[in-house]
């Protein structure tokens, strides 16, 4: 629904609204503050409280979020790889043991945690696409009816 408002040029604050409110179904899994107030600010534009300029400068101060975060999450990767080095080439075979067993259980809750992700993509999918119907709906059959 929201590639074709975007396709049929639906007022933009509608756009902004769906995307703000969709990505407000996730604001709870967002650790840094600047994310959080994007996604506000993008509700407040559609809703006409802000103008661009607010909107952009909110964008800017997540894109920073997502920048940082991305760094952190690469160094904790660069961490577990070397700690997985270490596993491999312990001199100790009780250390190597332990350590396999650990990554063993890392592996296990990952792949538990990946189903439980799946079930909650699915339902957030669902969610979403609910919000653009909502949100939407009535501009994109009004810019339909023009063509």
């Amino acid at each position: 629904m929201l590639w074709l408002a975007a396709r049929l040029k639906v007022d933009k604050r509608k756009l902004f609204l769906a995307r703000g409110k969709c990505a407000e179904t996730v604001i709870h899994l967002m650790k840094d503050q600047r994310s959080k107030d994007a996604i506000k600010a993008a509700i407040d534009y559609g809703n006409g409280l802000i103008n661009e300029e607010q909107l952009i400068s909110a964008a800017d101060a997540a894109f920073s979020a997502a920048s940082a975060a991305y760094a952190a999450y690469a160094a904790a990767d660069a961490a577990y790889a070397a700690s997985a080095a270490y596993a491999a080439s312990a001199a100790d075979a009780a250390d190597a043991a332990f350590s396999a067993a650990a990554y063993a259980a890392y592996a296990a809750y990952d792949a538990a945690s990946a189903a439980t992700s799946a079930a909650a993509k699915k339902n957030n999918q669902l969610l979403t696409a609910n919000i653009c119907r909502e949100i939407l709906t009535d501009a994109v059959f009004a810019k339909y009816k023009r063509l």
